[in-house]
C-alpha cells in the first residue's frame, strides 16, 4: 500500500501512557470540525477495552457526535484487546496476530471519506505493536506527521527530548508538542520545564491545550 495519501495523517503520541493523548486527540478533532474541516479519529490498537474502543468513545463525546458507521464496523479501531498492556503482549495473550497491513487498509478507507485523520497511539512512540515492530515504524511507513503530548511532571524533559530526538533520527515531521497543563507540578518546575523545552528546540511549536485552536487556525489544510 502506498502512502502518503491525499488526506492529512496526524499521529498523536505521548511521552508515556496516561499522558492525555485521548483528550488532546478529541479536542483537536473538535477544533477542526469547528473550522469546517472533515476529520475523524482513529485508535488502531486499544488495550483494556471491549466492543467499541474506549478512547474512540471519548473522542466522540468531546467532538459532540455519536459513534460513526466507521466506529461501529471497527474501521477506526481494527484491534481492541481486553488485557491492559502493551499491544504486543495483549495480542499474544488474546492469541491474535496484529496485521499491520490491516491497519494501513483501514487508514486508506478513512482517507477516502475525511480530509484529516487523527491517529492516536498507545503509550509512547517506541511501544511495541509486534515483537520487533513499534509505533514509530508505523508512523514512518504511513508518512504521518506527529503531535507529541507531554506534561509538566518531573522527568518530562528527558522523556520529551528523547522522543524528539528519535523523531529527528527517523526524519519524521513533528507538527507540535502539546504541554498538557491538565497535569500540575510545582509552579517553578511547570514554568521552567516549558521554557527549557522551547530553548532547546526553538524551531518546534510548543503549545498548551488552550493554544491548540490558534495553531490550527493558522495551518493550511
Amino acid at each position: 500500500m502506498s502512502f502518503p495519501t491525499t488526506s492529512k495523517l496526524i499521529f498523536i503520541t505521548g511521552t508515556d501512557t496516561g499522558i492525555g493523548k485521548t483528550y488532546i486527540t478529541g479536542t483537536i478533532a473538535k477544533i477542526l470540525m469547528e473550522l469546517n474541516i472533515s476529520v475523524t479519529t482513529m485508535k488502531p490498537i486499544q488495550t483494556g477495552s471491549i466492543d467499541i474502543a474506549d478512547d474512540i468513545i471519548t473522542h466522540r463525546k468531546i467532538m459532540g457526535i455519536k459513534p460513526t458507521d466507521f466506529d461501529l464496523d471497527h474501521t477506526t479501531n481494527p484491534y481492541n484487546l481486553p488485557f491492559p498492556a502493551s499491544p504486543h503482549l495483549s495480542a499474544k495473550l488474546a492469541n491474535i496476530d496484529i496485521d499491520i497491513n490491516k491497519i494501513k487498509e483501514n487508514i486508506s478507507i478513512l482517507t477516502k471519506h475525511y480530509n484529516v485523520i487523527l491517529i492516536e497511539g498507545a503509550g509512547g512512540i517506541l511501544v511495541p505493536i509486534k515483537e520487533t515492530y513499534t509505533f514509530v515504524d508505523l508512523i514512518k511507513e504511513i508518512n504521518a506527521d506527529v503531535i507529541l503530548v507531554t506534561t509538566p511532571k518531573l522527568g518530562t524533559l528527558n522523556h520529551t527530548f528523547l522522543t524528539i530526538e528519535l523523531l529527528k533520527n527517523r526524519e519524521i515531521k513533528l507538527f507540535c508538542v502539546v504541554y498538557n497543563t491538565f497535569f500540575t507540578e510545582k509552579d517553578e518546575i511547570m514554568t521552567n520545564n516549558f521554557l527549557t523545552m522551547k530553548k532547546f528546540y526553538p524551531s518546534i511549536n510548543f503549545i498548551t491545550p488552550n493554544e491548540i485552536k490558534n495553531l490550527f487556525e493558522l495551518y493550511n489544510f
